[in-house]
């Protein structure tokens, strides 16, 4: 009976994780009308068909289970039974875990002491981030954690729809529309140049280019043979997409996501070979897209909201990547050939660029501060207009995290702890605040809602309060540490690793909503699954034996 509930919850995980990877990236009732209220309620019911089916499964796992370890209690005695179950629970229970739990709970919390209960409740218009969807997302996350067994057929199918959708989106900025999403939009309408592929607005379409391209730079970087050359194509399309989509923040992610990439090469030359292949390869594609923008590329890219994505494309500098990633490829190729020792196996190289990161990350966000609340130090950084995080600065956004910090700053004790409720950042931001004095905004933005922070974890900030952000943010630093441990045995956790990086980075200067946060919350679960299957670090004693075995690794010579 066991066996057969187990089989059962697996089978409904598999179905889940097929319909949020496979299928919601996919899906549009009526092309790009309304297309954020169809991938919620697709979500919505889908996630909660799958929570009813999993309950009965659960409940019979749960009394099998137990009847179960009464039985080990009579034979074995009640001290052996206790010992054996803690044991088990250890195993089981993760840091991840915990901060997932510790945000379902400070949502909750959130919402009771919420003073804009109806709209935390399902969230605000067009947004849909309230309580119901932030419970099922942790729902999500434990039901795969629990019962997902690393099939490889789920990621395949992710990889598959992220390059269709990828493919859509470079296809869709040179003006070709093979699915007609564009049929009854104006050419000079707003919608043609700021919606995308099958994910519709840009942010929230460089938000899944940022979590999934790196699935793709994966396979690449990791396989042989023809997957290997699947992945090229795919890691092709993905520079692609991220240079003409018109976001800036998807430089951020993608810059994110190779700086994992790098730390993870420099263990072994044949990788760190291939890192630099990719890096070739993206160093190629502003030039080439340049290049195509003078033949092919339409208005898009000309309009003032993409002038840096215009002036990436146009960059010298590239032309100097270019011959320095090759002659990197080119070096690494001859030198093991040639039977040149291995300079990276020592590991010294490795916590040289993780030191070497750390400080500049360090200093760069402390010269950022200082440039923020000295003007005089932002003088003699050179004034230089994107130092300084000011009205205008990223489409709006400096007004906006202004008002936001402000928001935190003067509200409450109840509020600064648990926050104004869950998607309520409009509800206590217009209370407290005139919104058309204090962010001006001209233009199609002028007399517009401001529904969140255009920051995810500052806008968590506003909603969920302390508790709530530290727990999101937990759940974040706690998976990628845990994904960093067990690379070694595990190498798709470096791909969990490069997709947590992509996302929270350029999250810095995007938002939740249903097109992506539940295919995030997914891959979290699905990560958590794979580091709990994968052997325990007792191995690095020598103790092989008390480890149970490992998954097949997918990274070939």
């Amino acid at each position: 009976m066991e066996k057969k509930a187990r089989e059962y919850m697996e089978a409904l995980t598999n179905g889940y994780i097929i319909l949020i990877l496979g299928v919601l990236p996919l899906y549009m009732k009526d092309g790009f009308n309304m297309i954020g209220d169809a991938k919620y309620l697709f979500f919505i019911r889908s996630a909660l068909l799958l929570f009813c089916l999993s309950a009965a499964g659960a409940a019979v796992l749960l009394a099998v289970t137990q009847k179960k370890k009464n039985s080990i209690v009579g034979i074995s005695g009640k001290s052996e039974a206790m010992k054996r179950s803690e044991t088990q629970r250890s195993r089981q229970w993760s840091g991840t875990d915990s901060f997932v739990l510790l945000y379902g709970i400070s949502t909750m919390l959130s919402y009771c002491f919420s003073e804009f209960r109806q709209e935390a409740l399902w969230g605000y218009a067009d947004w849909h981030m309230g309580l119901m969807t932030q419970l099922l997302l942790v729902w999500s996350y434990f039901f795969i954690s629990q019962f997902y067994k690393m099939e490889k057929f789920a990621w395949k199918v992710a990889g598959a729809v992220a390059f269709l959708v990828f493919l859509l989106g470079v296809l869709n900025r040179y003006s070709c529309d093979v699915i007609g999403t564009y049929r009854e939009i104006d050419y000079w309408d707003w919608n043609r140049r700021h919606l995308l592929s099958t994910i519709g607005n840009i942010n929230w379409y460089c938000g899944y280019v940022c979590l999934m391209c790196p699935l793709l730079l994966y396979l690449f970087w990791s396989r042989s043979g023809g997957p290997r050359m699947l992945g090229g194509v795919g890691s092709f399309i993905s520079f692609a997409t991220i240079f003409t989509q018109g976001s800036s923040s998807g430089f951020v992610g993608l810059g994110a996501s190779m700086a994992v990439l790098l730390w993870a090469s420099l263990k072994d030359q044949e990788k760190l070979k291939r890192f630099f292949q990719l890096f070739f390869m993206m160093s190629l594609m502003p030039p080439l897209l340049a290049w195509t923008s003078e033949r092919f590329l339409p208005y898009e890219l000309k309009m003032p909201k993409y002038d840096l994505a215009c002036q990436l494309l146009f960059w010298k500098i590239w032309y100097v990547l270019i011959i320095l990633a090759g002659l990197a490829v080119l070096f690494l190729h001859v030198w093991k050939k040639k039977g040149g020792r291995d300079f990276l196996k020592s590991g010294v190289w490795r916590r040289v660029y993780t030191i070497t990161v750390t400080v500049i990350l360090l200093a760069g966000a402390l010269f950022i501060l200082l440039c923020q609340l000295s003007e005089g130090f932002w003088k003699l950084a050179g004034g230089l207009p994107e130092l300084r995080i000011q009205g205008e600065w990223g489409s709006g956004r400096g007004a906006l995290w202004k008002v936001s910090v402000q928001c935190f700053l003067q509200g409450g004790w109840k509020q600064r702890l648990l926050g104004a409720g869950p998607d309520c950042f409009a509800g206590i931001i217009y209370k407290m605040f005139d919104m058309d004095q204090e962010v001006f905004m001209a233009g199609q933005w002028q007399g517009a809602i401001f529904a969140n922070a255009h920051n995810e974890w500052l806008n968590m900030l506003i909603t969920g309060g302390i508790l709530g952000a530290a727990a999101y943010a937990g759940i974040f630093i706690c998976s990628f540490i845990k994904c960093r441990k067990r690379a070694e045995k595990q190498p798709v956790l470096i791909a969990g690793m490069m997709m947590i990086a992509g996302y929270a980075a350029n999250n810095f200067f995007g938002f939740q909503q249903a097109a992506v946060t539940p295919v995030m919350f997914v891959i979290l679960g699905m990560l958590s699954a794979i580091v709990r299957l994968s052997p325990p670090q007792c191995s690095a004693k020598g103790d092989i034996s008390a480890c149970p075995a490992p998954i097949q690794s997918s990274y070939t010579n």
